[in-house]
């Protein structure tokens, strides 16, 4: 199982490169270049941000609240054997949900990043931490490539 962090970084759960740290900083100097060093704050927050969502495979809201309105109606239907109303997807238990569905696709923990997919949940976390430690670690100008 893979999982494409900023920049493209690929990264198989099976075999975790022992040089992540270095890959991560790497891909994170080229997103940082041409920011003026008193932004990089700014970068290594966007770029942890951009980590979340990718371990999350967090979709395009339209698609995502399209996801939501699809798994509303099946429940629905399955359920209670009757279609929704439009009102229904306008009601705030709906917004709410959707809402979360949002938040919760940014965070950076969570006990189910992939769904039946075995024991990737903990490796997921552990390249999430040491990715991220990379990213706080990373300096200016210590990669050759700003600076």
């Amino acid at each position: 199982m893979k999982i494409i962090l900023p920049r493209g970084l690929e990264v198989d759960l099976d075999n975790i490169p022992e040089d992540l740290e270095e890959q991560v900083q790497k891909c994170f100097a080229e997103y940082t270049r041409g920011t003026r060093p008193d932004f990089m704050y700014h970068d290594k927050l966007l770029f942890i941000d951009r980590m979340a969502e990718r371990a999350h495979r967090a979709k395009d809201a339209d698609d995502a609240v399209m996801d939501a309105m699809k798994d509303c109606l099946e429940y629905r239907v399955n359920t209670y054997g009757e279609i929704p109303n439009a009102s229904d997807y306008l009601d705030t238990v709906f917004m709410e949900h959707c809402y979360n569905l949002g938040q919760r696709s940014t965070r950076l923990y969570d006990h189910e990043f992939i769904k039946d997919q075995g024991n990737y949940d903990d490796k997921i976390m552990k390249v999430l931490c040491r990715a991220i430690k990379a990213v706080m670690d990373y300096e200016w100008g210590n990669d050759g490539i700003n600076g």
